[in-house]
């Protein structure tokens, strides 16, 4: 069984950057995914992406794919992205996709999960000062 967490990342002012693929981000918020305590946006493959929030909010309601992943500009081509299949058990969720040759696979504790979720959707609500990103994406069937 994996482990998720997720926490909010604040990029404010000129001195506080990200930059992912060229791209800077200032005065953003991103969420950040930790699975088994690793940043997963940080492993190899995945250092030029972004976790699209409002797909992972929306993942544990039902079984089906979810573009949970995007380039850091928001289109998915850029990124090689397809969809992440999400299962959702009795008990669990579990992911599977892949990225050029690896296939990745995880499960998580349904409750665990909900509860991330949740909180980060707390945490927004109460801190929206900042966008955020990424604010939008375009789909790969949109690519076509």
């Amino acid at each position: 069984m994996n482990t998720i967490t997720l926490y909010v990342d604040e990029f404010k002012g000129p001195n506080n950057l990200l930059i992912k693929s060229g791209i800077s981000f200032c005065d953003v918020q991103i969420v950040k995914l930790l699975i088994d305590g690793e940043d997963i946006l940080m492993s190899e493959g995945f250092e030029d992406t972004l976790l699209y929030f409002n797909e992972l909010a929306t993942s544990y309601r039902e079984s089906g794919k979810y573009l949970l992943f995007t380039s850091s500009s928001g289109v998915t081509l850029e990124g090689v992205w397809e969809r992440v299949e999400v299962v959702l058990g009795s008990y669990t969720i579990k992911w599977a996709f892949e990225l050029g040759d690896k296939i990745y696979e995880y499960e998580f504790k349904k409750d665990e999960y909900i509860s991330e979720v949740k909180s980060i959707e707390e945490y927004l609500r109460n801190n929206n000062e900042l966008d955020l990103e990424p604010v939008s994406v375009v789909y790969p069937e949109d690519c076509l």
